[in-house]
């Protein structure tokens, strides 16, 4: 029964309150109890697309509308009109507000291209939203600080491959945003959690946008399956919104208990098969920023066995450069006619043999997503047929630095085929000890509308489901001794790797700064808090040009988080320039500390980083794109608590980055740690 209301309605969710306007649904509030939360914004808006003409509807008093309450935590509320009807499902659900819609067209020449829901004008929680800040799901973790004025009132692009928007931010799950969640707080004052509970890891945007002032606008948009011609899309998960006091570990962990129910997380660490290899590593060496040095074969030899004594642990390579030709450039044919004709795949297979004998590990960089449109083998496997299409028909082109690579569609034979064809070849026939498939982790879920695809047209789980079926297939042929490890950290792929490459939790010298510059973002362990003892990860830009201060921090303060160890670079000039000793001497430390705990690292969640109070330190960054020098403080003490998985049991490790002990609370009570040290206490 239609009952049609003639005021204001309020729906209780206790603790929140919604007011919606009576005569078209537009959201006039959210309160908890006499505080508002969340201002005026329609909740819903619709793209429809024909053959001739595209919309975007949302309400307006020319809707009709209507509310209907199902039960005492369910409300419906409908809207009709001309073209569509749309039904929301409001759920009280232990303190959240679970969000649902559901479009129908009523006109078969249009078809729904994406649908906005919800929209949530969300207030500064702060007097003028300076203080507030967001969690924002990008890579690893960040903290935008006034995410307002610092990030969505930007009017210059940042990179593509950081997110987009001009006077917005928006990006996509699956990667390059890894997690479904978001927060927008104040420590001191409470914060708004917002996450879509999609176990099938659909394509989906999530969207920033300021309003008015200082207010910010979170909002989901949904690509339906075949969304060019389909008349009917029902979201088939929930949109979560939730109230919490706090700094950004807590919705962290609210969103933990949902993620480890997940398909991708079923298993712990011990009951999965890793490679015996990983059991006996002490750290990984990559050189991200330094190309070239693994073009320079005999001196990346020797550098990695001069590493590997100094720090007196096994050693693996995080290769680039190992193909003899340019980065981003010749995908995915790598090594180039000449130097195939040359032979440097026998002689790569000879240098592969010599660090086996010297105990090193290696993987090399390959990429999983991208075709160079210059190769020949673009045009003689007529690679467009497998490429991603956008809505216009046409490929995508991205500004990678020659524009030159097109990403190709994961669910195609053709791509899949190529991509283990390489990785074979690499593994088997080169000699490497596993692959690094750059980019399925960290890059946009992209919608592909090639009708000969096997998948339907845009949205979907079909990415996700296509590089699981790729990965699938890689392991049957190579066996699951072979190491396979991806760029970032997105959830959904912690079933198909063995490890993880994070490379943003202490990029502060580089170009992950354009987020919302050095000093307004801060860089956050969620991928260890979510998922520790459920996968691996290593990496970061722990350098030898940084100051040995910023290079003890960087890579003491990722070991307490549970990466892996890894250090950057390393090439001859500084591992002989005048204090290589110290940073050896740190790295020594660290890795040996990593070994002797490894088992706990490996196997506990980071659960809580601690608030020490005591001596802070000062740490100088230098951008390296633009030379502009911007200072943190941090505390010279700086502190995790870390859970066992199967026993529950708690363990505080710090270490002080002093110059002298500091007397500090350990599980309630006063300890010293020594300077320049690690302490483990249990609980």
């Amino acid at each position: 029964m239609r009952e049609k209301c003639m005021s204001d309605i309020k729906i209780q969710f206790h603790p929140l309150s919604m007011t919606l306007s009576s005569q078209d649904g537009h959201l006039v509030n959210i309160k908890n109890h006499q505080m508002m939360i969340a201002g005026s914004s329609s909740l819903w808006r619709v793209r429809l697309k024909s053959a001739k003409s595209e919309i975007v509807l949302e309400p307006s008093k020319q809707t009709q509308f209507w509310v209907h309450q199902k039960d005492s935590n369910t409300t419906m509320l409908n809207w009709d009109t001309d073209q569509l009807s749309v039904v929301v499902t409001l759920k009280s659900q232990g303190g959240r507000v679970c969000f649902y819609i559901h479009v129908i067209c009523h006109h078969p020449e249009d078809a729904i291209a994406s649908v906005q829901f919800p929209i949530i004008n969300c207030l500064p929680i702060s007097d003028d939203g300076h203080e507030d800040n967001l969690l924002l799901p990008w890579q690893n973790g960040w903290i935008i600080k006034d995410p307002v004025h610092n990030l969505l009132k930007r009017d210059q692009p940042m990179p593509f491959w950081l997110g987009r928007g001009v006077n917005q931010y928006e990006n996509e799950y699956p990667a390059q945003l890894s997690f479904q969640f978001t927060a927008l707080y104040h420590e001191q004052r409470y914060g708004l959690y917002f996450a879509t509970e999609d176990g099938d890891a659909r394509i989906k945007t999530i969207r920033y946008q300021p309003s008015l002032e200082h207010n910010m606008i979170y909002s989901v948009i949904h690509y339906p399956e075949n969304m060019l011609s389909t008349q009917t899309y029902e979201q088939p998960y929930a949109v979560v919104m939730a109230m919490f006091q706090g700094d950004w570990q807590i919705p962290a962990t609210l969103y933990h208990s949902w993620a480890i129910r997940q398909k991708w997380s079923q298993k712990l660490l011990s009951e999965r098969p890793l490679p015996k290899q990983l059991d006996h590593l002490g750290f990984w060496r990559i050189n991200h920023m330094n190309y070239s040095l693994g073009m320079r074969t005999k001196e990346y030899f020797d550098t990695a066995l001069v590493l590997r004594d100094a720090v007196a642990a096994p050693l693996g390579l995080h290769w680039y450069g190992w193909n003899m030709g340019e980065h981003d450039v010749n995908y995915p044919e790598y090594i180039s006619t000449e130097k195939r004709e040359e032979g440097w795949p026998r002689c790569l297979a000879i240098w592969n043999q010599r660090f086996d004998k010297a105990g090193i590990l290696k993987i090399p960089y390959v990429n999983a997503r991208l075709w160079d449109i210059h190769t020949k083998s673009w045009q003689d496997d007529n690679a467009p047929e497998a490429a991603l299409i956008n809505e216009s028909g046409q490929l995508y082109i991205e500004p990678w630095k020659n524009n030159n690579l097109r990403p190709m569609c994961p669910s195609t034979d053709l791509w899949q085929q190529k991509v283990l064809a390489f990785s074979v070849e690499t593994m088997q026939e080169m000699g490497f000890d596993g692959l690094y498939l750059d980019q399925i982790a960290s890059f946009n879920a992209t919608l592909c509308f090639n009708a000969e695809h096997p998948h339907p047209l845009g949205g979907g789980s079909w990415w996700n489901d296509s590089y699981h079926k790729m990965i699938e297939r890689l392991r049957a042929i190579v066996g699951s001794e072979k190491i396979l490890t991806t760029e970032s950290c997105c959830e959904c792929y912690l079933d198909c790797f063995d490890l993880f490459l994070i490379l943003d939790t202490n990029m502060q010298r580089s170009g992950f700064n354009a987020v919302a510059g050095g000093d307004n973002c801060e860089s956050v362990p969620l991928f260890n808090m979510i998922y520790g003892g459920r996968a691996l990860s290593y990496g970061s830009m722990c350098r030898f040009s940084d100051t040995i201060q910023v290079f003890s921090f960087n890579l003491i303060r990722n070991i307490l988080w549970g990466f892996m160890p890894t250090i950057e670079g390393g090439e001859q000039s500084e591992l002989a320039a005048e204090d290589s000793e110290k940073y050896l001497t740190v790295l020594h430390q660290s890795v040996q500390f990593y070994l002797k705990y490894k088992e706990l690292l490996w196997h506990s969640r980071l659960k809580h980083v601690c608030t020490i109070q005591c001596d802070m330190i000062i740490l100088r960054f230098q951008i390296r794109q633009n030379g502009s020098i911007y200072y943190k403080n941090y505390p010279g003490v700086i502190a995790v608590i870390r859970e066992d998985n199967l026993t529950g049991k708690e363990v505080w490790i710090g270490y002080n980055f002093l110059e002298q002990p500091q007397t500090v609370k350990v599980m309630g009570e006063n300890t010293v740690i020594a300077a320049k040290s690690f302490l483990v206490v249990e609980k």
